[in-house]
């Protein structure tokens, strides 16, 4: 991506950046979607499916707008190429493709097939995530280590670490042949660990002080919040799963564009 180069070192001097553009057409900048993820969680725990998540593909139309399709194996042959959209924590795909696609269309990148995958971020393990794509791109799309077809990766967010995921774990090494990882939390974030301590700090003090039982129910949906949230206990610092792609021995031979940074104030 031409977004900018090295300048002397350890800089990356920016040239170019996409602009904001907003997931419904509208004119209102993107946001996260926590009742999104919300209803995704209580539709997995209430053992519902929907098709507003999977892999997926996708059309960008002339207005913006996202149309989300089913996949058709035979469509894919030798000499394609594919971008495939991950999202991050409680978001979905298709800013994403609003954002990226135009980007990479005047650039000059062209893709043959444009995939999603969007998942439930809260309470599904990342590792799990990351398995159950793998196994999609395999038997929806047929893919290979002989099929001939460049598959890119664009993720964000917790979506680089189900990406990661994908490729160190579950041999999406052979599937995939590069990856963008954007605001990847490759250590886990603070963020998810402060939000957790004192989601954990809550229910131990709702337990304290609930006596009526209709108080009672309020204790016990909060510990149910942080027991459940798989997905979100995966991002804390320095988490089981962080822990084991960070300790690969043998990571694969898959190239990785990482597009990162830290909160760190600079003096000029």
């Amino acid at each position: 991506l031409p977004i900018g180069h090295s300048s002397d070192g350890d800089t990356l001097a920016i040239n170019h950046l996409p602009p904001v553009v907003a997931t419904d057409a509208t004119d209102q900048p993107a946001s996260r979607g926590a009742l999104h993820a919300l209803h995704l969680f209580i539709l997995k725990k209430s053992g519902r499916k929907t098709d507003r998540i999977g892999l997926r593909s996708a059309e960008l139309a002339a207005d913006h707008s996202v149309a989300y399709g089913e996949i058709d194996q035979s469509r894919f042959k030798a000499g394609d190429r594919i971008a495939l959209f991950v999202h991050g924590f409680t978001a979905d795909t298709a800013g994403m493709v609003r954002a990226l696609v135009p980007f990479l269309r005047s650039q000059g990148v062209n893709y043959t097939h444009l995939l999603t995958y969007d998942y439930e971020t809260f309470g599904t393990g990342i590792a799990q995530n990351g398995e159950t794509l793998a196994l999609a791109l395999r038997q929806r799309c047929g893919l290979n280590a002989a099929d001939e077809i460049t598959v890119h990766v664009f993720a964000h967010s917790m979506g680089t670490l189900v990406v990661r995921s994908l490729v160190d774990l579950y041999g999406g090494h052979e599937l995939v042949d590069r990856v963008v990882l954007a605001g990847p939390p490759n250590n886990g974030t603070t963020l998810a660990s402060l939000s957790r301590g004192a989601t954990y700090l809550l229910a131990a003090m709702l337990n304290g002080i609930a006596n009526l039982p209709i108080a009672s129910a309020v204790p016990w949906l909060v510990q149910e919040f942080y027991d459940q949230g798989l997905g979100w206990a995966d991002l804390v610092t320095d988490s089981d799963l962080v822990r084991q792609l960070n300790d690969l021995d043998t990571p694969d031979s898959t190239p990785y564009l990482v597009l990162a940074g830290n909160s760190r104030s600079t003096t000029w």
